[in-house]
């Protein structure tokens, strides 16, 4: 009767080993995964954080865009409108067909300027 006790013993040892095994298996399985999703989602993150902030910059650099450009063809128009009055409705159509890509005020006051002076 000890050998079918015994036996017994290490049939359940033997059982408990493999439960023990597939339970650390599983574990490590669902650590890996969890790794894995939790450095994809900071990645998605990261993306969307550098796409908000690039977007947040291009909209702002649009809107500075708009606020310049009356402005800057503001002074195109004062200059030519300082000169004499017949060049000065004839240079104010010519920026105007130019305004749409200004490259800074100082040009746009440079080619002003050298018109009204002829």
């Amino acid at each position: 009767m000890a050998k079918s006790k015994q036996r017994q013993r290490q049939l359940a040892r033997a059982r408990w080993e493999r439960q023990r095994a597939r339970r650390a298996a599983r574990a490590a399985r669902a650590r890996r995964i969890g790794i894995a999703v939790g450095v994809l989602a900071a990645v998605v993150a990261g993306a969307a954080l550098v796409w908000l902030i690039l977007h947040i910059g291009k909209t702002e650099d649009e809107r500075k865009n708009q606020q310049l450009t009356p402005t800057s063809s503001a002074p195109t128009s004062a200059a030519s409108s300082g000169t004499q009055s017949g060049s000065g409705s004839t240079g104010s159509s010519v920026p105007t067909s130019t305004s749409p890509a200004p490259r800074t005020s100082a040009s746009a006051r440079t080619s002003g300027s050298s018109k009204g002076t002829p």
